[in-house]
């Protein structure tokens, strides 16, 4: 290539290369599911998109440069780390180049582009978006800002060509980087090819459509469960570790409840507060005020909760807004935190008669500490929800677990402590450390597991800005740093403890730290290593790991999802490899339902599918896996369930074992959508019940009739004389004896609507929705690719599933149904339908038409036509009419004054 200067400070090495040498090939054996893709490329490849979601450690990077050297065309490689970036660069030249660095047509930085070019993120977002931050931990390109520049590094790339984007960790795109590549893709029209372990789920639907456009739909979803079948990945557990917050964090959560309640005790019967909230508009005359009332719902329902808890009643002209229903909720701190955001802070403005009032309760609120970035918060959120989650015994539960793991696996451990923050300032400068440990961070740790090292493991910290070896690494630390061109390592002997080195990091170093490190981990020089997330978290290869503590406080899918995943790659070196994969939960003492972390965890292992830890055994995702919700919802000794973990952690054969029976009852992932049905009692045993009841109940009532048609004949017929009076005596029983058991009846034929089959009904809807999906072109049009299966189970809870080669088909589709089944939130359309029960009686159900069918003209009013087709008769209404705006207010108040919560839920299972 010949080299020629450009404008602005960019050197363009004008490439004469049309494509990738003879000699570059893989030099490896393909996985399966590589295999597959490679051989499909050409039909993936039909939009100019190849978009695959696979776990970390299933040969992503592999797959991505074989793509590359296919489509045989300039390459640019976007990464989201530096570390990331040089691993690209690593893998290229030992999989396709054996091991050959030098070549002239390999470039990492965005300055100097060449054939194949390897760059972050951030330096293009640095370059096409007018940022100027000359001190990004990401970055090491210089930075450019000026408007020509931009115009000048797209004429740059078009003179190169580059034909072909590749996207690693892809979820990082829906934001701020999204900006400058979409801009460079509209300008280069390239092949885009998408990778990722997580793809960001539960963004926004914003970013979710900016993600997708960029990265195109998802064409190939590779499960846990697949890669583990083909040993591409380790058998591996995930364990929950529970502790009590300390005596002094109970204190302070106690004395915040006792604030709050005392203070909720006051307002209950504060008698200004009745006076401001009757005399509002939308109280005295709420027939007038709809609109707003429609659009300030939550203050609305507040206030009549209020002044129902104040006078026990309230007046009937709300009751008919309302839905005529007759029962209003009781007040409680939810509510009154509700009322008094809105009476205090939003509505202040219509309350002027009231304003010395409010500054009184505000100033006692704020004195009480209950005011929080201008809210009231009755809750335990902010600082009484860190006590929780930052809780010191995390610290003492994070060294009983690394020090069972080490005396489970001794010399064999490669245990990885991975956090969010590093406090350094738990680091002394004096002869001894005695600082009393009040944070959780990576230095707080390392003191914890070195101030009581009784099994002498060794321990090491690497962060971004500290690194800690032990002294017996430093030999083979110099053998590295010599190999590397890095003779003059500045290392310094802790002050307090001679057996721990640390590092002097700079620009040089920071290159290859992170490596030398992980060699060090992987021959035994350190057997515990103790980083953090924004390091280690992301791309970071250490396959021997073996066990991972997940000390980190950041509940998203994707971060959780990208640590875990440094635990699960198979080994070469060890094909027996199992890992144990470590969750912190502090319970919280205050709380029904353990507190924040538990929520958390929940939340979070909804996206985690894995082996369960139950006698039943199977392969899903959520929490219940771990045979663990029951616990968590009743009181439970933490000692005794902590050392039950144990003893099942310790077992790892039998984890192998599990993973290997669970493997044999399926043969792929399935999504299916859970119809929830809440029985005490198995469902078909309910029903058979409701129908004998029903039946006695009704032949009961019609022999009472009969008897009282016989008693008034006979009566009649043999006494004349006193007929009259004894006419209304048996009357009067008759009647008294048919509202007993006509009621009883009543009650009993509602219960058995109640418990009746609604699998049937959930098969019909589906099929509308399928129906109409297809004929909007939101999901594949030939009817045979899709497979729709509904099941129901012994409690009444029914399972609904689609399956089709396309994994968007099944993604939108469960969206859709969900949608319809969980309570009407705030939709633009509404479908009224209505069923005849047991050819009796007529019901109405109320459905949202989901979203995705109401932004293309006609696909509504076909969704209709579908529905009277496949389920009956039914109407649908506009909530932005003003008839539907009345509607949607009753239905709205309805479900949140009845506390609805969503009645299905999104599971994953191996089938």
């Amino acid at each position: 290539p010949q080299e020629v200067d450009v404008m602005f400070g960019f050197k363009l090495k004008m490439v004469k290369m049309k494509e990738f040498p003879k000699y570059v090939e893989f030099k490896g054996k393909w996985r399966k599911y590589q295999k597959k893709v490679i051989q499909e490329l050409e039909v993936h490849l039909e939009d100019r998109h190849l978009h695959v979601i696979a776990p970390p450690g299933s040969g992503k990077t592999i797959l991505g440069l074989e793509i590359a050297r296919r489509l045989n065309k300039p390459t640019i490689i976007f990464t989201p780390t530096i570390a990331i970036r040089n691993q690209w660069v690593e893998r290229f030249t030992k999989h396709f180049m054996d091991g050959t660095n030098e070549v002239d047509w390999i470039s990492k930085d965005i300055q100097t582009p060449k054939f194949l070019t390897i760059i972050t993120y951030q330096s293009v977002h640095s370059a096409l978006s007018d940022v100027t931050n000359e001190n990004l931990e990401t970055l090491s390109e210089p930075i450019i800002s000026d408007n020509q520049r931009q115009s000048e590094l797209i004429k740059l790339f078009k003179k190169i060509s580059f034909q072909t984007f590749i996207f690693d960790e892809a979820h990082h795109i829906k934001n701020e980087w999204w900006k400058p590549l979409n801009k460079l893709k509209k300008e280069l029209t390239p092949y885009v090819v998408g990778l990722t372990a997580t793809p960001p789920y539960d963004t926004t639907a914003a970013e979710w459509q900016r993600y997708i456009q960029l990265n195109g739909p998802i064409d190939i979803e590779i499960s846990v469960p697949e890669l583990i079948l083909e040993n591409d990945l380790c058998p591996h557990q995930d364990y929950l570790y529970f502790t009590m917050p300390d005596e002094s964090e109970v204190k302070q959560l106690l004395t915040f409840s006792a604030k709050v309640n005392l203070f909720y005790e006051e307002l209950k019967k504060d008698e200004t507060i009745l006076e401001a909230i009757e005399s509002h508009p939308m109280i005295s005359e709420p027939e007038l005020h709809l609109d707003w009332i429609y659009n300030n719902l939550d203050f609305y329902l507040a206030s009549l909760i209020f002044i129902n808890n104040f006078n026990n009643g309230i007046d009937e002209k709300h009751f008919y807004i309302l839905g005529n229903f007759q029962k209003i909720p009781t007040l409680n701190l939810e509510w009154m935190e509700k009322l008094m955001n809105y009476y205090i802070f939003d509505f202040r403005d219509q309350f002027v008669f009231y304003e010395k009032h409010i500054d009184i309760i505000l100033q006692s609120l704020k004195r009480t500490g209950l005011i929080n970035k201008n809210r009231i918060n009755f809750n335990k959120k902010e600082n009484q929800e860190k006590q929780i989650t930052f809780s010191l015994s995390k610290i003492k539960a994070i060294h009983s677990i690394v020090n069972f793991e080490y005396e489970n696996l001794e010399k064999l451990s490669r245990i990885v402590v991975l956090t969010d923050f590093i406090k350094k300032e738990f680091l002394s400068n004096y002869d001894e450390n005695s600082y009393k440990l009040t944070k959780i961070g990576a230095i707080p740790i390392f003191e914890s597991l070195r101030r009581n090292n009784k099994n002498n493991m060794k321990i090491a910290v690497l962060t971004g800005s500290i690194v800690l070896i032990p002294l017996s690494a430093k030999t083979n630390l110099m053998l590295l740093a010599e190999k590397g061109g890095l003779a003059n390592i500045n290392l310094s002997t802790l002050k307090y403890d001679k057996n721990y080195l640390q590092i002097t990091l700079n620009g040089h170093i920071n290159n290859q730290i992170i490596h030398w490190i992980t060699h060090l981990f992987e021959i035994g020089e350190i057997e515990v290593l103790i980083g953090t997330k924004s390091l280690l978290g992301e791309g970071w290869d250490a396959p021997f790991i073996n066990t991972l503590v997940l000390a980190s406080f950041v509940g998203s899918f994707v971060t959780s999802n990208q640590m875990r995943g440094r635990a699960i790659r198979t080994c070469p070196n060890n094909n027996n490899k199992t890992s144990n994969i470590w969750h912190l939960i502090c319970l919280d003492p205050t709380s029904n339902n353990g507190g924040n972390d538990v929520a958390m965890s929940k939340r979070k292992f909804k996206n985690f599918v894995g082996i369960s830890n139950t006698d039943d055994v199977y392969i899903g995702n959520g929490i219940n896996r771990l045979g663990i919700e029951d616990i968590i919802n009743s009181k439970f000794d933490i000692g005794t369930v902590n050392e039950t973990t144990f003893n099942r952690a310790k077992d790892r054969a039998n984890l192998s074992e599990t993973w290997s029976k669970g493997i044999t009852l399926g043969t792929k992932i399935i999504e299916e959508l859970k119809i929830k049905c809440n029985f005490t009692k198995p469902y078909s045993l309910i029903v058979q019940e409701q129908k004998v009841k029903l039946k006695n109940k009704i032949i009961s009532t019609s022999t009472l009739v009969g008897v009282e048609a016989s008693l008034l004949t006979f009566s009649t017929t043999f006494f004349m004389v006193d007929w009259i009076p004894l006419f209304y005596i048996l009357n009067t029983i008759s009647i008294i004896g048919i509202g007993v058991f006509g009621f009883q009846t009543f009650k009993y034929f509602k219960s058995y609507i109640k418990h009746r089959d609604i699998s049937k009904d959930i098969i019909k809807i589906a099929n509308a929705l399928i129906s109409t999906l297809i004929y909007g072109n939101y999901i594949s049009k030939n009817r045979n690719d899709l497979v729709l299966n509904i099941e129901q189970d012994e409690n009444g809870n029914t399972y609904c599933s689609l399956r089709s080669p396309h994994q968007r088909d099944i993604d939108i589709f469960i969206k859709s149904m969900q949608e319809i089944v969980n309570p009407i939130n705030n939709p633009k359309f509404v479908i009224i339908r209505k069923s005849k029960l047991d050819n009796l009686f007529d019901q109405y159900d109320y459905h949202s038409v989901p979203e995705i069918l109401t932004n293309k003209k006609g696909i509504v009013d076909y969704f209709h036509d579908q529905w009277v087709r496949h389920v009956g008769s039914a109407q649908i209404i506009n909530t932005r009419s003003i008839e539907g705006r009345q509607f949607m207010l009753k239905a709205r108040a309805w479900s949140i004054l009845h506390t609805q919560v969503d009645k299905s839920e999104h599971n994953v299972v191996w089938r």
